[in-house]
């Protein structure tokens, strides 16, 4: 069991990060806790999160970076996103971060199960979470939190391993490495290992009985290739390497391999691929695991390699950058010919690509600004509006909001007091709500593009944008 502490940041982007892996569905939400009246269900927005944490951390400015960030990973799918999400939640107790707001959230998108985990670097008191030892405290923190759990944790995933159906004690043996077991054959027994703890041994006679037990069901099978055959169509099946993670960011020898394909079917059906190959050369074969119905099967009992890593998937097609924008802007709540005018100029679009939908803002949502811009607009002057994702527009002599987080405009006379009304209509140069307007508006979009495709931390993140600032310096 690993943990990492990541970058911190001002901007809580790591909840941007996540969310972004829950909409590619490699990405689940696991808990989300603490977060006062707003509630803490799963249909609170990301902005809104971001938005409660800023405000949290609000009282001590002397914090510049509040968020914090951090990942607890296993070894291969050794533990359910269920178990890690409650050992996560325990550490973050041990860590001063229980009484937080926070937010865990599993990743299914690499060959190691984890989560990742957000909160505020500033308790409800103001004060900061001390950070001393930080790195040494969290794994020593974990280390003793998993030395209560895993003895018994371990037998028990033994037991359920051993209920597997196999044909030969090699599938076994793969069986507990994908664990995080290690195993032995001694005097024709085989023992197993969780590091140097022997854990338990099976006999030869139990071994060699659930071998003659196995028994091929076709049915099965023709089930699994018409699931393969049918994804192929529709999924990438080239290889790609995974490496060992060495220190200092870099990588080691080949230690398996995947597919966009082989990563779906795993997440969606529970069909495991273990590709076997010798030191780092293409693979030569591979194992499918059904944790399913509890049935390992040699490779080509269900597909011969070759055919399996056969590409099918026709060539994509090619969107636009203006429809990619259309796409994005035609999420808002587009409730009238301003909504369309804003939108259309916000996001460089003609207006023909709008289409206004039925989707209105609640009452109960328009509430939620109000009191979350109260309380921030309380602490911070009205050009920090940007921080939250929210630009101040105009159109028709009309003072607008525009969320670009969770994708909402709303009439700013309706979430925001009067004072600071005002204030905004002076800066975009509206005299009075009758006035006349003395300048275009300035349309700065705020809403990034980019989107993680691969499974990166916010660390690596913060890396590459200074690289290329230094290049560009």
């Amino acid at each position: 069991m690993i943990v990492k502490i990541l970058s911190s940041t001002a901007t809580f982007n790591g909840v941007r990060y996540n969310t972004n892996k829950m909409e590619k569905k490699t990405g689940e939400l696991m808990s989300i806790k603490n977060f006062g009246s707003i509630g803490s269900g799963s249909q609170l927005t990301p902005e809104e999160v971001k938005n409660y944490m800023k405000s949290f951390c609000a009282s001590n400015k002397r914090v510049k970076n509040p968020q914090f960030h951090a990942t607890i990973s296993c070894q291969g799918r050794e533990y359910s996103k269920e178990e890690l999400a409650q050992i996560a939640e325990k550490w973050l107790i041990k860590m001063g971060y229980g009484s937080n707001p926070f937010i865990i959230v599993h990743h299914s998108d690499t060959s190691n199960n984890h989560v990742h985990i957000i909160s505020t670097r500033v308790d409800s008191c103001g004060k900061k979470i001390s950070d001393k030892f930080e790195g040494i405290r969290a794994k020593a923190e974990l280390d003793k939190i998993m030395k209560v759990e895993s003895r018994l944790d371990k037998k028990e995933t033994i037991d359920r391993l051993f209920s597997y159906s196999f044909s030969t004690i090699s599938q076994f043996k793969l069986l507990c490495e994908k664990s995080g077991l290690t195993t032995a054959e001694q005097n024709q027994n085989l023992s197993i290992y969780y590091f140097n703890d022997n854990l338990k041994t099976y006999s030869k006679s139990e071994i060699d009985q659930k071998i003659a037990d196995y028994s091929k069901k076709e049915a099965d099978i023709k089930q699994i290739w018409a699931i393969i055959n049918k994804y192929q169509a529709v999924r990438e099946t080239d290889l790609t390497p995974d490496y060992y993670k060495l220190t200092g960011g870099r990588s080691g020898q080949v230690s398996g391999y995947h597919s966009e394909l082989t990563n779906y079917l795993q997440q969606a059906f529970g069909l495991q691929f273990v590709f076997h190959f010798k030191d780092n050369k293409p693979p030569y074969g591979y194992t499918i695991i059904d944790h399913k119905n509890k049935v390992v099967y040699k490779g080509s009992e269900i597909l011969k390699m070759n055919l399996l890593i056969e590409n099918k998937n026709p060539t994509q097609k090619v969107v636009s950058k203006i429809d990619e924008r259309a796409g994005l802007a035609n999420r808002y709540n587009i409730e009238s010919k301003d909504h369309i005018q804003i939108l259309a100029k916000y996001y460089k679009i003609p207006e023909y690509k709008l289409h206004p939908e039925e989707r209105i803002l609640k009452e109960t949502e328009k509430q939620y600004y109000k009191t979350m811009l109260s309380y921030f607009l309380e602490r911070n002057p009205v050009q920090s509006l940007p921080e939250l994702n929210i630009t101040p527009v105009k159109e028709d002599n009309k003072l607008f909001l525009l969320d670009t987080g969770s994708m909402n405009i709303l009439y700013a006379e309706e979430v925001l007091d009067p004072e600071y009304v005002t204030s905004l209509s002076e800066n975009l140069g509206l005299d009075t709500p009758s006035g006349k307007i003395t300048n275009e508006p300035e349309f700065h979009n705020h809403f990034s593009f980019d989107v993680f495709s691969s499974d990166v931390d916010d660390e690596k993140a913060h890396g590459r944008e200074r690289k290329r600032k230094r290049n560009n310096s």
